[in-house]
């Protein structure tokens, strides 16, 4: 396993502070590639919506650093995609070589597919270069691109589709410290993207507020309840709260979940969030 050193630990702590630090899921995409192109660099790096319709997979957005050529030559090809044909047999054609997919990819990563836990790969993980190179897909989009060589990471599995990151290059392949460093931000990228639909979820419920010309009591909220939510929103713990309060830390929890239950929010940010767009500052 690669040893990181002390600089690129602080790249990757500053990495994923830079990808937590956006809320907002329209720019969710373009924030996370920027900043982890930060710490591995590439040509190219892109963010990729895939779905499932009909028994096929569809290619259906994207953001990337840099504007792909010809990328309708990559939809045309999705099925000669090494990596992405392992991991969704039976939604894209079989692939010319599935045998030499299969048996390298089940050799490295023998639980990838069947847990749906995906792990950074590589397209060379799957496929050796020269192989790789007689496809249509390097032919007519990865070569017109100056991209041979990808490291990708598939993640936020849904029965709809999931989303892929991808970064690509032409001069070398990536290292396994920059595996280990996608692998080690992946779980981070999925905990962004949720805390981005909280948010919008969220600020959803604010404009109805607003519309309606409603406060936080139209969502039932007791006066304990607003208590509650009023200093959390204002930064303490479950512990000065209780403190401030005069109640059990327990109490506290309780409250806060009946708290997120009525205003449709999954968590403690998002509840102050609303919180103080209501005007609920005193």
């Amino acid at each position: 396993m690669a040893c990181l050193t002390h600089d690129t630990l602080q790249k990757l702590q500053d990495c994923i502070r830079e990808i937590y630090s956006n809320l907002e899921i329209g720019s969710f995409p373009e924030h996370t590639i920027t900043a982890i192109a930060k710490v591995i660099p590439s040509s190219v790096a892109s963010y990729a919506q895939i779905s499932r319709q009909k028994s096929r997979m569809h290619y259906v957005g994207k953001a990337s650093c840099r504007t792909w050529e010809g990328l309708d030559a990559f939809v045309r090809h999705m099925d000669e995609h090494p990596v992405l044909n392992f991991l969704h047999t039976g939604l894209l054609k079989p692939h010319p070589f599935r045998d030499d997919i299969e048996k390298s990819m089940l050799k490295r990563f023998p639980s990838l597919r069947q847990d749906q836990h995906y792990s950074a790969a590589k397209i060379s993980d799957a496929l050796a270069d020269r192989r790789f190179q007689r496809l249509g897909i390097f032919n007519e989009f990865f070569r017109r691109n100056e991209v041979a060589y990808q490291l990708l990471l598939s993640f936020l599995p849904r029965g709809s589709g999931y989303s892929m990151i991808s970064f690509n290059r032409d001069k070398l392949d990536f290292s396994e410290e920059e595996r280990l460093l996608l692998n080690l931000i992946g779980p981070h990228i999925v905990q962004a993207y949720k805390n981005a639909e909280s948010f919008a979820k969220a600020r959803r419920a604010f404009t109805g507020l607003e519309q309606g010309k409603r406060s936080l009591k139209d969502y039932g909220l007791t006066a304990r309840e607003e208590d509650v939510l009023h200093w959390v929103a204002r930064g303490k713990t479950n512990a000065e709260v209780a403190k401030i309060l005069r109640i059990a830390p327990g109490t506290v929890k309780i409250h806060l979940e009946r708290t997120y239950h009525k205003l449709g929010v999954e968590n403690r940010t998002t509840a102050a969030l609303l919180m103080l767009e209501n005007n609920g500052k005193r």
